[in-house]
């Protein structure tokens, strides 16, 4: 065989065999795409078991969690049972003690226990002073047990004996001490009920004009109610007072024959009657009193409802 045809057999073979690689290459591309597919629906339900997975264990947290809650909850409940019990107890123990001081007070010859307790702070008061003077005394040794006895039961009797053993001057030094002390005793004591009086008059106040609050935003029925309240303090009734103010301002509505136009001929009394009796429109300041009733009127008809 010539050289040419030998040279020409092998560039045939070699690119025959470079078209059969080409050939085969796309297949294999297409197998791994195939392969990929095939495993993304193993990953999808992989995704969604963990979320199954979180979903139960949040919900198991939660459960637990109420449940420890409610727990507690009845443990508070039980403290708060044991801690109400307690408390009416204190108050039962505080009345009994209550009663038997005043039982106290009345065998002593005393109307209220505080009295029967100031008469005792006077009494070692005066004992201390006499104690300051017992060189002025004839029997000292004897007058220390006269003045221990004096300040647990400081009885008439008692004090005439001290004062039989000590001079006239120290006497009526002590005396005089004695009134000062029971002067600021007085004070004291009138301070402390004055606060007492003012504490309770404002906490009546105070829930008096929550509960009765659009009727103190009419001026009239604010002066009124602060005139009463002067009167008969604590003592008077705000529900029957405002159910009086209201059946008085019907009443005088009524009268007038204003029901429907109250505006018309005088207003500015008319506008306050409206607002005793609930109406939206705003009193203006009159130098009348809106009810043309007396001081003595007033508590009077005050009276009927007490």
């Amino acid at each position: 065989m010539p050289p040419e045809t030998e040279a020409t057999i092998e560039t045939q073979e070699v690119t025959d065999n470079s078209n059969d690689v080409e050939t085969q290459e796309p297949p294999a591309n297409g197998d791994n795409s195939q392969v990929e597919n095939n495993q993304e629906p193993e990953n999808g339900s992989g995704a969604e078991g963990e979320e199954y997975q979180g979903k139960f264990n949040d919900l198991a947290t939660a459960n637990k969690s109420y449940t420890e809650l409610e727990k507690k909850l009845g443990e508070q409940s039980n403290e708060l049972g044991e801690l109400r019990k307690k408390a009416e107890l204190a108050d039962k123990l505080q009345e009994q003690i209550n009663a038997q001081n005043l039982q106290t007070a009345k065998e002593a010859g005393f109307e209220t226990y505080e009295e029967f307790e100031n008469h005792k702070e006077v009494g070692e008061f005066v004992a201390d002073q006499y104690a300051q003077y017992l060189k002025e005394c004839d029997y000292p040794d004897e007058m220390v047990k006269l003045l221990a006895e004096y300040r647990k039961n400081p009885s008439p009797e008692t004090l005439e004996l001290i004062e039989a053993d000590f001079p006239t001057e120290v006497i009526k030094k002590v005396a005089a001490s004695e009134e000062i002390f029971k002067g600021q005793l007085r004070q004291k004591q009138n301070e402390a009920l004055e606060q007492q009086v003012f504490s309770s008059a404002k906490q009546y106040l105070d829930v008096n004009v929550a509960k009765y609050a659009e009727e103190f935003k009419n001026p009239a029925f604010a002066a009124l109610y602060g005139e009463a309240f002067r009167a008969y303090g604590c003592d008077l009734d705000t529900d029957k007072f405002v159910s009086l103010m209201k059946q008085y301002g019907e009443a005088v509505v009524k009268a007038a024959g204003i029901k429907n136009s109250i505006a018309l001929e005088n207003d500015a009394v008319t506008d306050e009657i409206a607002g005793l009796t609930g109406g939206s429109t705003q009193p203006k300041v009159q130098e009348k009193n809106i009810l043309e009733m007396s001081e003595e009127e007033m508590r009077k008809e005050l009276q009927k409802y007490r």
